[in-house]
Formats: C-alpha cells, structure tokens, sequence
C-alpha cells in the first residue's frame, strides 16, 4: 500500500487554483512533485499499518483540508521516530471520556505522553464551496488571458456566494492591460514606486478583488505561456493572528477529560504572517504597560493560565507544514507553566519556549524540522 503509484507521467503543466494537491502530485512530471512523492511514500511506509488505510483515503479523498490534516499526522509521526520515540496510533482509551487522542508517544528517557494535531489557518469567511469558486475563476483567469506585458497581484476581500462571471471578468481584464503602455507603467514605477501602479477593481457579491498590473522585466516581455498571476493577499484574517491558535487549543483542551499523562497538542499555523509576539500572547496573554508601575504587565488573557487549560502540558507549534514548504517550517515546543504534568523529555531536541514573567518569554534553540528530518535547504528542488 502507498500513498501515489509509481508510474510513468508526462504532465509537466502547473498546478491550477482549484486543482488539489494530491490530484496535482499524482499526474506531475516535474522534478519537485516526484520528490515530494517519494518522500510521502517513504514516510507512509513507515507508519503504523493499523492507521495506514484511514490516513490515505483522507490524502486522496478530494478534500484539500484533510489533505492537509492527514500530511501533518504523517510529518509529525516521522519527526517523532527520528527522535527515537514509539508511537502508538489513536490508542485504547486512557482517559475518562472514552475518546481517543491521535497518539501516544513512549521514549526510553522520557514519560510517555498523549500528542494531538491539529491544523489552523487564519482565513475565517471562506466556506469550501465559496474557495472552490474562487479558484474556478482564477483557473479560467490562467488559461484565457494573455498579458505579455504584466503580471497581477491580487487583494481580495470577502468570497462569492454564487459563481462569479468569470469569462467577464477575463474580457475586462484584457481590454485593461490593453490599454497600458510598458514604458509609462515601467517609468512610473521607478519614479513613484510600487503604490502607484495602476488598479482595476471587481467586485461580485460580496467578494471584492483589486488587480494590480506589474511590468515584466525587458528579458520576460512578450514571453508566451507565462502565468499572468504572480501574488495573492488575503484582506479578511482573524482579528489576530493569535486568535485561531487559541481558539484550536480552546477545543483540544478539555476533549480527552482528566488525563493521567503528559498532554500536548500540535498546532500547524498555515500562516505566511504570524509573529513569535503573537503566539507568546496567544499562549502567555497579551502584554499592556501599567501607568501605576511603570512597569509592563501581563493580562491573563491567553490559552494558560492558573485556572484555564491546566490540562495541556504544552503547545508544539509549527509553521506551513506542507509537502513543498518542509525545508522553512518550523517548530518550537511552548510549556504550560501551570499544566498539572509537565512537558515531557522527549521533545527536548526542538527549540522551545516558556514565560519567564511580564517582560518576555524565554526561549532555547534547538533543531528545525529539516534538521530532524535530514532534508536539503532548498528542499524540494533536490531530494532526499
């Protein structure tokens, strides 16, 4: 049994918007998808065959969030056997409420422990029908429009709630770059810089897009088959970037009852944007400056606290686990300065994070994902 078959594949087109990624893996040619192929299915050999059949149907189920959610589980079981630790998949119940974490961890220098994953991302208005329409037209927006001149960056706000006028749109979009010139958009840049260039905005619904027209290089005008798409940014995230990762610890917490072992939940932040500020506030409260002391104080406005959560040890948090971004994600364990059980050893290797007091929170360096899990920096360009 493996995740993706090995078979002979020519496709070497990109990936589209609304394609998924296992759909896109499994046809590509190119050299950074069978990279990223036989590394899934080196790591799915390994897992435990008991858990095997459950995680591949989520992998290539159509659903790009248990995609992501089942990719996570499966980097988190590799990271944890380079670390010579046991895992146990979804183990008997061991706790009051009969429900059963994603794994138990044993170590032979260290408690077992109970480790629960979960992924967060920062979008909050997009339901997936409205996503799935969204990347419909900027699929059609690749294949129709022909800008030898320009690239596009987005700024979206909001998600339709019916499909869009897509081939509209693309009409508009040409006759607009038609009408700019090269050399006064170029000279305007070097002149004002990048606020001036010029906008074309569209709104449906309640979905809002302004289109930003970039000049290509002298060496890339005119150049055929090039993707008139170069950058998207999303208007509408969580108040903070903070607010997911505690709303996820929120609903992790307590889901196992009182549990007789260590208890840490990893959260995988696929976040372009969260600072390590934000996490420690979400984590430790927020820091404001007390007018009496003169000196900073810390709200008792995070995940931990004495009275909140005591029951999770600890919070691993990673960035952007994905199977083409392994190479810059990151992971640092955050301790429960006031969890009933403490961390456990075996995650010692990894930076880690605990709040000292008011002023800050103390940190450790340790060794990054790519480390543990031997992979070149400009991973996936090379393989393993």
């Amino acid at each position: 049994m493996c995740i993706f078959r090995r078979i002979p594949r020519t496709d070497k087109e990109p990936r589209g918007y609304s394609e998924g990624h296992y759909t896109f893996l499994d046809r590509s040619a190119r050299p950074q998808a069978e990279n990223v192929r036989e590394l899934i299915n080196c790591w799915f050999s390994r897992y435990p065959i008991d858990g095997k059949k459950e995680l591949r149907n989520r992998m290539n189920s159509g659903d790009e969030r248990q995609f992501e959610s089942a990719f996570f589980e499966l980097f988190l079981h590799e990271m944890l056997s380079e670390l010579h630790c046991g895992i146990d998949i979804c183990p008997l119940p061991a706790v009051e409420k009969g429900k059963r974490p994603d794994f138990l961890v044993s170590h032979n220098v260290s408690n077992d422990f109970y480790l629960e994953a979960v992924n967060v991302t920062e979008k909050t208005d997009k339901s997936p029908a409205a996503e799935a329409r969204m990347n419909l037209v900027y699929d059609i927006i690749e294949r129709n429009l022909d800008s030898q001149d320009f690239w596009l960056s987005l700024r979206i706000e909001g998600a339709p709630r019916e499909s869009p006028p897509a081939r509209r749109l693309v009409e508009h979009l040409s006759r607009w770059l038609r009408s700019l010139e090269w050399e006064s958009v170029t000279s305007d840049l070097k002149i004002n810089g990048i606020n001036r260039l010029p906008t074309y905005h569209f709104s449906h619904d309640i979905w809002r897009i302004e289109f930003t027209a970039h000049p290509k290089s002298e060496s890339k005008r005119g150049e055929k088959g090039s993707r008139p798409i170069g950058m998207q940014t999303e208007a509408v995230w969580f108040e903070d970037s903070g607010e997911g990762l505690k709303q996820a610890i929120k609903r992790k917490a307590s889901r196992y009852g009182k549990l007789v072992k260590p208890y840490i939940i990893a959260v995988n932040l696929i976040s372009d944007y969260t600072e390590a500020s934000e996490i420690s506030d979400a984590l430790y409260g927020s820091v404001e400056a007390c007018d009496d002391c003169q000196e900073p104080r810390r709200l008792m406005d995070g995940a931990f606290t004495p009275k909140r959560n005591t029951r999770v040890s600890g919070v691993l948090v990673c960035s952007c686990v994905l199977p083409y971004n392994l190479a810059k994600s990151t992971a640092c364990l955050y301790h429960n300065p006031w969890a009933r059980l403490p961390c456990p050893n075996a995650l010692g290797v990894l930076p880690c994070a605990l709040c000292c007091n008011e002023k800050g929170v103390g940190k450790r360096a340790g060794k990054s994902p790519r480390e543990i899990l031997a992979l070149p920096e400009d991973w996936p360009k090379s393989g393993r």
